[in-house]
């Protein structure tokens, strides 16, 4: 029997998730990124989705033990050319961000006093320490992976690792 791909992504991309993605651009996204995910290649023995050397399918007949190793072989952060972005968009939006923060800094320097007449450059070095001292200390991962580990019926401890990591 045939794989009903057209099928699939149409439940998948317009019953179930069309009806959160409301704008037509995202949706067209959602759609084309799908496509490459619910497709004939995917059957296909060495198919790599995005082209990306590192997202492809398990291989078929590991066992529990390895399919966990290769889960943990894949990359802790997801490239940008997984969403359509060029490798370089990282750095873009890694610059954008220092850049918006340091922004608002200058424009907090601007537009206010501290009233004892603190030049900006200490006013500047005692806002950024408030920022440090409010920024929560990281997570010892190996101690949240121990608490919380991988388990198929606990879908939400992947989710937890993954965004610690």
């Amino acid at each position: 029997a045939q794989t009903p791909f057209k099928a699939l992504n149409f439940l998948v991309g317009e019953n179930n998730y069309g009806g959160r993605v409301t704008d037509e651009k995202d949706r067209r996204l959602l759609l084309t990124l799908l496509a490459d995910y619910c497709c004939p290649g995917v059957l296909q023995e060495g198919h790599k989705f995005f082209g990306n050397e590192f997202f492809c399918p398990a291989p078929d007949g590991l066992s529990h033990d390895q399919f966990l190793q290769f889960l943990r072989e894949l990359p802790h952060t997801t490239p940008p050319g997984v969403f359509g972005f060029h490798d370089n968009a990282t750095l873009t939006k890694d610059q954008r961000q220092a850049d918006d923060v340091l922004g608002a800094l200058l424009l907090a320097l601007g537009s206010s006093s501290d009233g004892n007449g603190s030049a900006p450059e200490e006013m500047a070095g005692d806002l950024a320490q408030q920022i440090l001292e409010r920024i929560p200390q990281p997570w010892h991962l190996p101690t949240v992976q121990e608490q919380y580990p991988v388990d198929f019926n606990q879908s939400l401890n992947v989710v937890l690792t993954q965004e610690l990591q």
